[in-house]
This record gives structure tokens, C-alpha cells and sequence, in this order.
């Protein structure tokens, strides 16, 4: 007997936990999910009446779509013409605005019914929703058909999947189908924006197009016998009235209560994250959410392609704490643990160093030796010579330059050795507590126009030493992005430095690189890379009073790095002023 993979543990006691399928949560009375407890604390006999229950909810599952007159899969569409196609065009057009007209329903009025809207109030989207359907419509309006299969077609497949039909990258109608499918969400997007009007907009239900995918209704109807209720009790007596942002709540008092540190920073992905995670798994009470919810979350993230590995086990482990907390004040029996990381590969992090003739091929460009500037919006004016000479000579990363102000160029504590003042001060942020430090600055900078860049900031009262990021509002985030973006195109296309190991972030490793031909000790490498062992680690002391970091080697090692290009440079002139 299989196995079923709907079975979850909560407390010494497993249970049978099955989501319903979209097209069939209405014959189910709205419940999203089935469950029932297996009864037991032993996992095979868990199993084994796991599986029983398993097989008779498949049963209701396909008798429920036969009552409706759905097929539960096509396996053989090989007969299928193109006009068998386009009806499946006209249902999935159809299904797109009967769900938009059922995600209004619930707060329209007698007067939107009547057609009599007149109010802003009367239109229901959100800002966020209109925006990516004004975005949508933008990118539709000039796709073609053959970039719609490689961008939409998955998205297509996972609608009319709910009526047991799938369009395979192989047969000869995709073209056809999927312009048809364009069409389909053109009118859409017009019908959307006529019931933000307010207009009533009459269209076919779903349910009215007839197609191959349809099977005759059978005579007899669904056995009122069969344990649909028994397997399917409401689900309201899993809930337990609190959120994730109740546990958050939670997280940060237990925090403070042992004075551990709360970065705003981190607070601020954190509830990013737990907005994500409900919006995409559609569950906001914590005693609903399962390990189930968490992997899906996790594939989720993966499969956008926007994060990193490493980004996506910490935004995981975000959820995965707070169920901890949860569990800690006992609003749940059981939160969910283990086996939610990804492996990191090997050589997820083996950014390469540009080496010496990469070094030389850049800082001879006439952005580094003419005091020329490109003028692209994204090369950030002055910070396209700054940044890749700073973060080369002092190992410091974008989002760390870009932050530097008036403020941050300051003697260490009781000397004359000018540093960087990497800080959280001023809303600063850093990318983890050990980056706070004092960074000598290397001697030549100080005749080559750093100085004149932080009296322009005095003068003008700016809070960074950069034009850039004044001009935008000082979002200094947005900047370093745009920064990182124009360097990785500036780099193949004037230096033709093609290997995709070698970005903005390799300046970092080449001030390593050149710190271990130095002879660097570790922990004076430790200190001025910002690692976790540096001056509050545990060579300097507690976590709680560290000891002073060893200026006079730390600005020893800085001035003797080897650096041949660094005498010809020549720093723009500052232009802007106020």
C-alpha cells in the first residue's frame, strides 16, 4: 500500500491533512482543506489508515468533478482539433473574470449592482493590484506570441488545469492557442477596468462553455452516505486566533526582555517576509499553518529565480522562529522543524577576485585617470570613481559606500588616524553587527578629493558624501542597486570583463587577496573585513565590552597594501553644489 504524503504530526498525535482542490472548495463548503485525526502515536499504523482515508477522499474528489460535469484528466488528447483548443481559449477568458468578479462580490453594493457607481469608494482593488494589472498590460501590449508561451503559458496551464486539461510545449496548436490565450487576457484586463468604473459587466460563466474536456452529468447524484463531513470537520478548530504578526510581537518582547538586540532592519524583512508568505499561501492563522505550508513557501521563493539560497533559508527560518514562539506560549501544540533549509552549493558564494590585469584593465580607464563621467542615470555621477576605488583599497562593500556621510569620516576615539565609521547610526544599516568598525583611510585618498567631497556634504547639510543618493531622496539602497546594475554592464561591454564570477563584489575579495600576500595576521583580517570573530569577537573580548581595535596595526596594514594604480588616479571635479 503507498504511502501518502498528507500526513502531519501534531504533538504525539498524527493527523491527516489534505488541501481541496481549487475548482472543488465550493462543493466542500468553503473549506480549503480536509482533516481528521488518525488517532495514534505510531507512524506506520499513521500510514496505514492515512492511506485508506487518502484513496476514499480521491473518490470524492472525482465523483465531486463528475457531479459537475468536469473530467478529472485528459489522458489522451491526441484527437483534439484546434477549434477543441480555442474553446478551452474562451473557458479560461471566461474563468479570469468570473474570479475577479467573485474577489469583488463581497463588497459590492446595491448601487454597483444597479450600475450606478459614482464614488471613488465604490472602486475596490487595491493600489497594489492595479499596478501590476497596469503593469501586465503594459508588458501584453507589446509581447508576442512566442515570448507569451515562454512568459504565460505556465500560468495558463495552472487555470485551466482545473478542468483537467494541460497544453504541452510539443503540440501543434500551442501558437494558435496560446495567441488565442493573449486575446483572452487583453479583454480581461479591459473588463477589469470597467468594473473599476463601477460598470456591471455582463460575460459567460465559466460553467456555460461547452467543450471536449466536459462529461455527460451522471444520473445519480453524489451518496449523501459518503464521509464527506466525518473527513472534512471545519477547519475553525485548528485556529487558534493568532497570526505571525502576533508572534513577531512575541519574538521581539522575548528579545528585549534579555537584552538581546533588535535591529529595525531585520524587523522590517521579517514582516516583509510574513506578508509574502500569507499572501502566497493563503493562511494567516498560525495554528492552520503546517510543514506542508512552509516547503510550498520555500518552492515559492526558489522558483521565482529572485533570491539566493542563502536568502531564501533565512526568510524560511523567519516563519519557522516564529512558530517556534508560538509554541513557546503554547498557542500551538507543535511548530515546524528541521529539514527546511536548502543546501547551499559549494560555490554559491565563489565570486572571483579580478586579479591584477583585471585591476589594471579597470583603474586605467578614463573614469579613474581622466576624472571622466559617464552619464547615465545609473552610474550615480561621482560614486562610478569612488565606489570601485574604495571598495578595492578598504575591502568595503556597496550598500556600506554609498551610507558613508559627514559624519562617518572621523578620527578613531584618542588619535589622528582618520577613519571610515562603518555604523548603524543616523538609520544606517549593515549587513551584520560585526561589519561596525573603524576603517583607516588609505593617505592618497585624502589629497585626491575626499576631503572636498565631505565639505560639500557640511555645507550643503547632507546626510551622505554623494549627489546620487541626495537627488533620490537619500534612498541609499536604491542607489546601490542601480550602481551594481551599471557596473555589470559597464564591465562586459567598455572593460570586456565577461566571467559571470566577477562583479562589483570582487573588489572585496581582491583587498583580502592583497591583505594575505601581505601577511596580514588573521585577526587584524578578521577586524578590517568586518568577520564575525573581529574586535567583538572573541579575541577582544566579551560580546559586551569589547577591547579597543588595534588602530596603529589596522592603519599600518591599510597604507602598505600594494595597490600600483592607486597613484594615478584622478577624482572627478564636484560639479554639484548647492
Amino acid at each position: 500500500m503507498p504511502l501518502p504524503t498528507h500526513v502531519t504530526k501534531r504533538g504525539d498525535k498524527f493527523y491527516y491533512v489534505r488541501r481541496v482542490p481549487d475548482d472543488l472548495v465550493a462543493v466542500f463548503g468553503g473549506r480549503p482543506r480536509i482533516q481528521r485525526s488518525l488517532r495514534t502515536a505510531d507512524k506506520a499504523a499513521a500510514f496505514s489508515e492515512a492511506a485508506k482515508i487518502n484513496a476514499a477522499v480521491e473518490r470524492q474528489f472525482e465523483e465531486a468533478r463528475a457531479k459537475g460535469g468536469f473530467a478529472v484528466s485528459l489522458q489522451d488528447m491526441s484527437d483534439w482539433t484546434s477549434s477543441d483548443w480555442l474553446e478551452v481559449a474562451r473557458w479560461f477568458e471566461a474563468r479570469l473574470i468570473q474570479d475577479d468578479l467573485e474577489r469583488r462580490l463581497p463588497r459590492y453594493s446595491g448601487r454597483i449592482l444597479l450600475g450606478n457607481a459614482a464614488r471613488s469608494s465604490d472602486l475596490w482593488s487595491d493600489n497594489k493590484l492595479c499596478q501590476e494589472q497596469i503593469d501586465l498590460r503594459r508588458r501584453l501590449d507589446d509581447m508576442t506570441v512566442d515570448r507569451y508561451v515562454s512568459e504565460r503559458i505556465k500560468n495558463v496551464n495552472a487555470i485551466i488545469r482545473r478542468v483537467g486539461v494541460s497544453m504541452l510545449p510539443t503540440s501543434e496548436f500551442l501558437l494558435s492557442f496560446a495567441a488565442a490565450c493573449l486575446q483572452a487576457e487583453l479583454n480581461f484586463d479591459d473588463v477589469f477596468w470597467r468594473r473599476e468604473r463601477g460598470e456591471v459587466v455582463a460575460w459567460p460563466h465559466p460553467d456555460e462553455i461547452t467543450g471536449r474536456w466536459r462529461k455527460p452529468r451522471p444520473a445519480e447524484a453524489v451518496s449523501s452516505t459518503a464521509p464527506l463531513e466525518i473527513m472534512a470537520p471545519a477547519i475553525a478548530a485548528s485556529r487558534v486566533g493568532k497570526t505571525l504578526a502576533d508572534c513577531q510581537k512575541k519574538w521581539k518582547e522575548s528579545r528585549m526582555l534579555a537584552k538581546k538586540s533588535v535591529r529595525e532592519a531585520y524587523l522590517r524583512e521579517m514582516t516583509n517576509t510574513i506578508e509574502l508568505f500569507e499572501s502566497t499561501q493563503k493562511i494567516v492563522d498560525i495554528g492552520e499553518i503546517t510543514r506542508k505550508h512552509v516547503i510550498a513557501f520555500r518552492s515559492h521563493l526558489s522558483a521565482s529565480g529572485k533570491y539566493e539560497i542563502a536568502t531564501i533559508n533565512k526568510k524560511c527560518s523567519f516563519i519557522t522562529t516564529l512558530l517556534s514562539e508560538a509554541e513557546s506560549h503554547a498557542w500551538i501544540d507543535s511548530a515546524v522543524r528541521g529539514n527546511i533549509h536548502l543546501d547551499v552549493p559549494e560555490d554559491d558564494d565563489n565570486r572571483e577576485p579580478y586579479g591584477k590585469n583585471d585591476l589594471q584593465r579597470i583603474f586605467s580607464h578614463r573614469i579613474f585617470t581622466g576624472g571622466e563621467l559617464i552619464g547615465r542615470e545609473k552610474a550615480g555621477r561621482e560614486l562610478q570613481f569612488w565606489l570601485p576605488a574604495l571598495s578595492c583599497t578598504h575591502g568595503l562593500i556597496s550598500s556600506e559606500i554609498v551610507q558613508l556621510g559627514p559624519d562617518t569620516i572621523v578620527p578613531y576615539p584618542g588619535t589622528d588616524t582618520l577613519c571610515f565609521l562603518i555604523t548603524t547610526a543616523g538609520g544606517r544599516t549593515v549587513k551584520e553587527l560585526a561589519r561596525r568598525r573603524y576603517m583607516p583611510i588609505r593617505r592618497e585618498f585624502l589629497d585626491k578629493g575626499l576631503l572636498d567631497l565631505v565639505e560639500r556634504a557640511r555645507r550643503n547639510g547632507w546626510r551622505t558624501l554623494w549627489s546620487a543618493v541626495e537627488e533620490r531622496g537619500k534612498k541609499t539602497q536604491l542607489v546601490a542597486s542601480m550602481f551594481s546594475a551599471f557596473w555589470s554592464d559597464f564591465s562586459r561591454r567598455e572593460l570586456k570583463i565577461t566571467d559571470d564570477d566577477k562583479m562589483l563584489y570582487s573588489f572585496r575579495h581582491d583587498f583580502e587577496d592583497a591583505m594575505k600576500a601581505n601577511g596580514t595576521p588573521k585577526h587584524i583580517k578578521d577586524n578590517l573585513m568586518g568577520h564575525a570573530e573581529a574586535g567583538t569577537g572573541r579575541r577582544y573580548g566579551t560580546r559586551r565590552q569589547p577591547e579597543p581595535a588595534p588602530i596603529g596595526e589596522l592603519d599600518a596594514v591599510i597604507q602598505a597594501l600594494a595597490w600600483p594604480f592607486l597613484e594615478k588616479l584622478v577624482a572627478p571635479r564636484l560639479t554639484v553644489d548647492k
